[in-house]
């Protein structure tokens, strides 16, 4: 990864900031590059080069504004020929050339165009830090959402989570319940719901690791939750550039975030589906259920375009063979024409006792098959790194805050 340099610079730093700034390049409206000379003198122009030409030419934390005519095409050139710049975007709506740009870069972050030079010097200096401070890991992020309803989206979000939690290297792992209506997460683990979501979402610029603890609950056996009160107006009163900070600060944070999803699309769903590294479908076996997984797994694809392919996982399975009328694996994956990538148990007893005393089924009941299943097709899909494959994949510093 390109190393962000640190420039000491004599004059005082703006309100909000430390005495040291990173090294800065501006690729933007002149009113944004004279803004932010005016706080980092030594900021780098590219503002009047062609695209490619300030692509090259820039170094340390790359800042580029949508406004500008060239922005689309300076990503492109940097995603294909720099991928490991970390570059901050000014702007409220991407064209599509730039949001797939921003997914082949390592390290990006989006602003709304809203933001001041003091805003934006602030978000690159966390980002430099960040970049100091990684080791070379890779932050996995995964999102779980249900093809019908009642069918256990949050128990297998809830249980993967802690499946990893689990592992004898002891990842950091966050768990956050955007079902930000009538989430769940909070009330199966017998966890406080610290999440102020207008709060953020009236100054995402301003949630930082420190604000972000403050909003999280630790479960005592290693996962941190983020979970709102439970509020009917909660969908309306979020935003995308909320939301969007909220998954941004906790990749950076942790190696492992879950997100326990709701059903019915809202205005950030595609941005937070998009930037996830795997997609899970949760559904049942049942014809209706699996017509329904199979519609909702090519949808997501759609909105991905381009990603992993959505998986899909069957909860509380039974295995009766003396049902006549049971459908086969196989023959449901050739009725619907997908994979059907994991299978988990039910085991209505052992879910039953975890929920009523707030812990994951594996603390009540490590011998399940629900908790087997689970933890087979995580280690499936993130297999335990060696020694010798820790330090592959990107930098740690996952930011997609667009």
């Amino acid at each position: 990864m390109s190393e962000a340099i640190a420039i000491n610079t004599p004059d005082p730093a703006p309100s909000g900031t430390r005495g040291s700034l990173p090294a800065v390049s501006v690729f933007a409206t002149p009113e944004r590059v004279a803004a932010l000379i005016a706080i980092q003198p030594a900021a780098k122009d590219l503002s009047d080069m062609p695209a490619p030409s300030a692509a090259i030419a820039a170094n340390g934390i790359v800042i580029v504004e949508t406004s500008h005519e060239e922005c689309g095409p300076f990503l492109e050139f940097l995603a294909s020929n720099r991928p490991q710049t970390a570059t901050i975007v000014v702007g409220d709506d991407l064209p599509a050339n730039a949001v797939r740009a921003l997914l082949q870069l390592d390290v990006s972050d989006v602003i709304s165009s809203r933001a001041s030079a003091e805003d934006l010097i602030k978000r690159a200096q966390n980002l430099n830090d960040q970049l100091k401070a990684s080791d070379g890991t890779t932050t996995s992020c995964w999102a779980f959402i249900g093809a019908v309803g009642g069918s256990g989206v949050t128990t297998i979000a809830i249980e993967s989570a802690f499946a990893i939690a689990r592992r004898p290297e002891k990842p950091s792992v966050c768990l956050v319940d955007l079902n930000l209506t009538d989430g769940m997460a909070a009330a199966y683990l017998d966890g406080q719901r610290r999440l102020d979501l207008a709060a953020v979402c009236r100054a995402p610029e301003r949630l930082d690791a420190d604000v972000f603890e403050a909003l999280s609950w630790k479960h005592p056996l290693g996962v941190t939750l983020v979970s709102a009160p439970r509020d009917p107006d909660a969908e309306d009163a979020a935003t995308n550039d909320g939301v969007l900070a909220i998954l941004d600060t906790a990749c950076s944070l942790y190696d492992h975030v879950f997100l326990d999803l709701p059903r019915h699309r809202q205005p950030w769903t595609q941005a937070v589906l998009t930037a996830s590294d795997e997609v899970m479908v949760v559904s049942e076996l049942t014809i209706p259920s699996l017509h329904a997984a199979a519609d909702t797994a090519g949808y997501v694809d759609r909105l991905r375009d381009g990603g992993e392919e959505t998986r899909i996982v069957l909860n509380r399975m039974i295995n009766d063979k003396r049902n006549r009328h049971a459908i086969s694996i196989d023959k449901a994956e050739r009725a619907i024409g997908r994979n059907i990538n994991a299978t988990v148990s039910s085991d209505w007893d052992a879910a039953r006792s975890a929920v009523n005393l707030g812990k994951p089924v594996a603390d009540v009941m490590d011998k399940s098959a629900l908790v087997k299943d689970v933890v087979t097709f995580v280690d499936i899909f993130a297999p335990i790194k060696t020694a010798a494959t820790a330090g592959e994949g990107k930098s740690k510093s996952k930011l997609w805050s667009w």
